[in-house]
């Protein structure tokens, strides 16, 4: 499925928008207050925002960039609705930048890179973090309370500059937190 320009509308429709497969992602997506969930892997062709303006976000995939430059940006805003992105995301090609702004946001492995895009990682809600997170140059930012539920490592170092980790909120978990610079 390729999708671009998708916009839904409250009152004569939910609002909601599900995609299953292997999906290819080129624009912005927009629910109004429904939910936006994508239950497969994503790849991202071009730069990709996703609001819900209170609706929840999730992905039960991979999320990838495309290979070469521009290095694909992902800006998924969820207000007071949630974000769960239950995969992998930039394994396998990694993203330009990652910025998700929730009530609530959980997610596993993120990788970004410093290339044509920051590299940075930016969340702003109550973080639960599964995983590793590198920006391989670019900032890493958590604003709100953090929750570790496995091992936990955090790494900005670059090949031309490292960049900063900032968090800003209670960090709690029982389990070990490690940070590179």
């Amino acid at each position: 499925i390729g999708l671009r320009d998708v916009t839904t509308q409250r009152g004569t429709a939910t609002g909601n928008q599900s995609y299953t497969g292997a999906v290819t992602f080129n624009s912005d997506y927009l629910t109004n207050g429904g939910n936006f969930t994508v239950t497969g892997n994503t790849t991202l062709r071009e730069n990709t925002t996703v609001t819900t303006a209170g609706g929840n976000i999730g992905f039960t995939g991979t999320i990838n960039g495309t290979a070469g430059t521009p290095d694909e940006t992902l800006a998924l805003s969820a207000g007071a609705g949630g974000i769960d992105l239950q995969g992998d995301v930039g394994a396998a090609t990694p993203l330009g930048e990652l910025t998700a702004v929730g009530a609530t946001i959980g997610l596993q492995d993120v990788t970004t890179r410093r290339g044509t895009a920051t590299g940075n990682q930016s969340y702003t809600g109550a973080v639960t973090f599964n995983s590793d997170y590198r920006t391989n140059g670019g900032n890493f930012t958590v604003t709100g309370n953090t929750t570790l539920r496995d091992n936990t490592t955090v790494a900005t170092t670059g090949s031309t500059a490292d960049g900063d980790i900032t968090f800003a909120g209670t960090i709690e978990g029982t389990e070990e937190t490690s940070d590179e610079t």
